[in-house]
């Protein structure tokens, strides 16, 4: 049985390693994955390891991502991100982008999910740095935005050594993938890039669902390395009697099922949507049967002009 001092310097050697040699594969590890979990993937990626001398360029992408889905796909840990990303205050103003990208991810559709998601990366980073839309300073460009990150500092000492792992984590997954140069990324891997998808520069395909599950763990550890910044949300467990949380492991759950009528999913996901601040409510979305009445109507009014002005016999 080894001592809390011995479980956490376990905890910290794999975090250190697996997320070292995820690099490459475009994957982090978050610290909330059980323990069978992340053994797993070690003990994937020293087979992988193993073999690259040997000549073997079979990268095991789909094993990790098999290996990772259970805690990724999982309505609770969504909820519980989506909870902690509405107490920071660098994050709230964008949690409804993940929101909606966590409806987007569990209706299957990746496309939407990915593009919702991009967005709210760079401005829960700039957000951070204390810059404002409108304040009339120019936005971070990416270089500050990593200085800011490498010279954070924790307001909890007894986790420095994991808010450090976080950071050196976030920092090299950023560099490498989501903030590279749509040149330098290894499209073998995936073309998840924020310039690629954001600026349209080709047709690879930057949103499968594995892409959305590499963007779900970013914005996990991100939120854990916030709480070891701040301490604003640095949970040991998940609340089991929170009520937003719950609200949204409920709504999840039935969009999974798919037990329950459209027409309801989309009103009580418009009601999650609307309790995020940074949310605007469309006041007037498009009425297919006011739309359908306003055409008979100009239609019927063209037909009185036009047989108005027929001559009589």
């Amino acid at each position: 049985m080894l001592s809390p001092q011995q479980q956490d310097a376990e905890f910290q050697r794999k975090f250190e390693k697996t997320n070292r040699l995820l690099l490459e594969l475009g994957w982090m590890q978050v610290q909330q994955m059980p323990n069978y979990q992340v053994d797993a993937v070690e003990k994937l990626l020293d087979l992988y390891e193993a073999s690259k001398p040997m000549g073997n360029v079979d990268r095991p992408l789909n094993e990790v991502n098999e290996i990772m889905l259970e805690h990724i796909f999982s309505p609770l840990v969504r909820a519980f991100t989506l909870f902690r990303m509405s107490l920071q205050p660098s994050t709230r103003a964008v949690a409804h982008h993940v929101e909606a990208a966590t409806h987007h991810y569990y209706n299957k559709d990746f496309f939407s999910c990915v593009l919702s998601m991009l967005p709210a990366l760079e401005g829960m980073l700039v957000a951070r740095m204390g810059w404002l839309a409108g304040s009339g300073i120019r936005r971070p460009p990416f270089r500050e935005v990593i200085e800011s990150l490498s010279a954070a500092t924790t307001t909890m000492p007894f986790f420095q050594s994991r808010f450090e792992l976080h950071r050196d984590a976030l920092t090299a997954f950023m560099k490498r993938w989501i903030f590279a140069s749509h040149t330098d990324i290894d499209t073998s891997v995936s073309y998840l890039n924020r310039h690629y998808a954001l600026h349209c520069m080709g047709n690879g395909c930057y949103y499968t669902a594995p892409d959305c599950h590499r963007l779900f763990t970013f914005i996990d550890v991100y939120i854990d390395f916030l709480a070891y910044e701040n301490g604003i949300g640095a949970y040991a467990l998940i609340p089991d009697q929170e009520p937003f949380i719950n609200a949204r492991v409920n709504h999840y759950v039935s969009i999974i099922l798919g037990d329950e009528p459209l027409s309801t999913i989309r009103e009580r996901g418009a009601s999650l949507m609307a309790a995020h601040p940074g949310f605007t409510i469309e006041m007037n979305p498009p009425d297919h049967e006011k739309i359908a009445a306003t055409g008979e109507r100009l239609r019927n009014e063209m037909m009185q002009r036009v047989l108005g002005g027929l001559p009589t016999q």
